[in-house]
């Protein structure tokens, strides 16, 4: 992209060198004025002046205006005002100034006021060039709106094409594929050229387009390799070379070849933007154009068949009367689907006069697809063939589509040929009650088809009509296997379809003539009972039972689905089970053992202080050995896993303690943890142990425990000596060891 110019202007000599450098850097092309502005813009042609002299604010205004006239261009100015004059600002503003800046300027204060009058600049010209294509697309839609006349429209095409690009010449190219030539229809600035031929290979440019079907631009007509062969005969071929291809129904028909006889600068992307705009414009005014002479003389065809057909109409008066008088529409029409006549009641279902129907095509007053049937039709009747009911749907004026029922065949006219009667009745009503009768039916069959329950319908008596995709998942039995070939009491047990028959027809299962759900057993294919959850009714007509519908839902998958819920209910009250025992078990072991603890230690020193000969000996190694047993108790206590009972007095079972612990051969796996039941929860408060009571515990010396409760020795430190024989330290008065 062309960097753009600055012109400085400054006859002070104070600050031009530092502005320079910083415009430079900031990618300007920087010039110093020397000698008159004017002649230094007119040397230069900037895009921005920035103004500094020493002049009177008074006549800053003429040479503002002097430095604008010497410009080709519109030019933006900057001036660099004194900080302490008032009327700097106003008097600057009054000379046409775009911005301005007090001295001493600062460098980047230059720049940015350079760069925001370049921006508005540039923002003015994007502008004013929008404005000129506007004006330009206007200008050319109103020549396209305007007439019809492919010369006028292609000649004001080249000429705003010629104006817009800015070349000497353009011209519109139409392809002659047939003959490989081109055809020059219009050339910018002579409005009688027309139809000149070319040879299309001459001009590869031309071929290029064509091929690609996009523009082309040839920069430089005496150096580009694409016309090196042309060059050869042409030599003095100079210039540049721009087309844009014209598309006609997406296929590229023509070509603008636009020509500078100098080299040029290369369009931007706006002008070729612009250039194509144009030639599809103008692609859609040929096709236009030719469709307009296409129609009209197909219209003058029309009106000459139309005198003929006329004369024939005469010939088939004879009939008037009978057609007038039937009941049914009908309408003659000739080979080409033309009406020659129709009688009332045709024009009046095709929603027509007669007057406005005779002579109009049939077709034109139908839907497509029955225009294409009825020209099938007419070939058809012409070569001695007969129709019977057809369909055609008529679009009348009022905008109602309406559905004829036809029949069709050849009538012989006075010349000898043939011609084709067409007769029909409205039975739009009749066809839209079909439709949705065969919509209601299909939408139920597949509602049927689609249940996951069997669905079974029979007859009064008792000859199935109707079994579903679901019936055939439950007994195994394709649909055509049942339907016709079995009676509905062969897919139940004996008995069970008159005991149904009995209970619909009955007020106590929800209802005359309805039946409540409720488990039957039913005979599949294999002869096997299966359960299923049964709800029927009886279908009536005019208060007669004709048919009995009943439902299936398979309960198989359900009732083994309810087994595994009670065999996991079960399971899990077991598991609940063993664990409330366990829980109480070891709330019980821990209370226990406590006291117990407390009671051996005392009867072990009960033994010591009594002698052997003592009569009391007796009674403390009782209490002794007793207090050993309920130890033991204890830990059998404390090792429940599992919920063992036996048989104790009477017919009361307790829990079996050797059977129940979980060190033996046979001890279960530790039970599956599970939330705690109320009954544990209630079970864990009733044994949380009591706090200690206040005061000093008893201490129990460890050595005079049974070996049975005795804890551990501790491990004696390093270093330390330990006499095995030296005797326990007897407890004090207090019990204490």
């Amino acid at each position: 992209m062309k960097e753009p110019q600055i012109l400085l202007l400054d006859d002070r000599g104070t600050w031009e060198g530092a502005v320079l450098s910083a415009l430079s850097s900031a990618g300007f092309q920087v010039f110093a004025g020397q000698g008159e502005p004017a002649e230094a813009v007119a040397r230069h042609q900037p895009e921005c002046v920035v103004l500094s002299t020493s002049v009177p604010l008074s006549t800053l205004a003429q040479l503002v205006t002097a430095c604008r006239s010497a410009a080709r261009m519109d030019i933006s100015v900057v001036a660099l005002l004194e900080r302490d004059d008032a009327d700097a600002v106003p008097a600057a503003m009054a000379a046409g100034v775009d911005e301005f800046a007090f001295l001493p300027a600062r460098e980047d204060e230059v720049v940015a006021r350079v760069r925001t009058c370049l921006g508005r600049r540039a923002a003015v010209s994007e502008i004013e060039r929008h404005r000129r294509d506007a004006a330009a697309l206007l200008e050319l839609s109103q020549t396209l709106s305007s007439s019809l006349q492919i010369p006028l429209i292609l000649h004001a095409a080249s000429r705003l094409m010629a104006k817009i690009i800015d070349v000497e010449r353009c011209a519109i190219v139409l392809l002659d594929k047939d003959r490989n030539e081109g055809v020059i229809v219009a050339v910018s600035e002579d409005r009688s050229v027309r139809d000149l031929r070319i040879a299309l290979p001459k001009y590869p440019e031309i071929m290029r387009v064509i091929e690609t079907g996009a523009p082309l631009v040839v920069a430089d007509l005496s150096a580009d390799p694409l016309l090196r062969t042309v060059r050869e005969t042409s030599p003095e071929l100079t210039g540049t070379a721009i087309l844009f291809p014209i598309l006609i129904e997406e296929r590229v028909q023509g070509a603008f070849f636009l020509r500078s006889r100098q080299v040029r600068r290369s369009p931007d992307d706006h002008e070729m933007q612009f250039g194509q705009t144009v030639a599809n414009a103008t692609g859609v005014a040929i096709r236009n154009a030719r469709m307009f002479e296409g129609a009209r003389a197909s219209n003058e065809r029309m009106t000459r068949e139309r005198e003929h057909t006329e004369e024939r109409l005469r010939n088939l008066q004879k009939f008037e009367q009978f057609f007038e008088e039937a009941a049914d529409g009908m309408v003659i029409l000739d080979r080409d689907g033309v009406v020659l006549y129709s009688n009332l009641e045709g024009a009046a279902q095709l929603g027509l006069a007669r007057d406005e129907l005779s002579g109009r095509r049939l077709a034109d007053k139908l839907a497509p697809d029955s225009a294409g049937l009825l020209a099938t039709v007419v070939a058809e009747v012409m070569r001695g063939r007969f129709r019977r009911t057809f369909d055609l749907y008529a679009v009348r004026d009022d905008g109602f589509e309406r559905c004829l029922a036809c029949s069709a065949g050849a009538v012989a006219d006075p010349d000898g040929g043939r011609v084709c009667m067409i007769s029909f009745r409205d039975v739009t009503e009749l066809r839209e009650m079909q439709m949705e009768l065969k919509t209601t039916k299909e939408f139920l069959e597949n509602l049927i088809d689609s249940s996951v329950d069997a669905i079974i319908a029979a007859d009064i008596h008792g000859h199935v009509m109707l079994f579903n995709k679901g019936a055939e998942r439950v007994y195994g039995y394709r649909a055509d296997e049942v339907i016709g070939k079995l009676h509905v009491s062969a897919l139940y047990p004996e008995g069970v379809a008159t005991e149904i028959m009995e209970q619909l027809r009955s007020e106590q299962h929800g209802g005359r003539g309805k039946l409540e759900a409720m488990r039957k057993a039913i005979v599949v294919k294999g002869g096997d009972q299966v359960p299923v959850s049964l709800t029927a009714s009886i279908v009536y007509e005019g208060g007669e039972e004709v048919a009995t519908v009943g439902i299936f839902t398979d309960l198989r998958e359900r009732i083994k689905i309810e087994d595994k819920l009670s065999a996991a209910q079960e399971r899990l009250l077991e598991t609940e089970r063993a664990t409330v025992v366990a829980q109480l078990a070891g709330a019980a072991a821990h209370e226990l053992n406590q006291p117990l603890t407390s009671i051996l230690g005392y009867a072990e020193m009960l033994k010591r202080k009594v002698a052997e000969a003592d009569p009391m000996r007796r009674s403390v190694d009782i209490i002794f050995r007793e207090g050993e047993r309920m130890a033991d108790i204890v830990r059998k206590i404390g090792s429940i896993t599992r919920f063992e009972t036996k048989n104790y007095v009477g017919n009361t079972r307790i829990v079996d303690l050797n059977r129940s612990q979980g060190d033996g051969p046979d001890a279960p796996l530790p039970p599956v943890s599970v939330p705690p039941t109320p009954v544990a929860a209630a079970a864990a408060a009733l044994f949380k142990p009591p706090p200690p009571p206040p005061g000093p515990r008893p201490v129990i010396d460890p050595a005079s425990l049974p070996p049975a409760l005795r804890p551990p020795a501790p491990a004696a430190p390093s270093g330390a000596v330990t006499d095995p024989g030296r005797p326990a330290r007897p407890p004090d008065k207090d019990g204490n060891a």
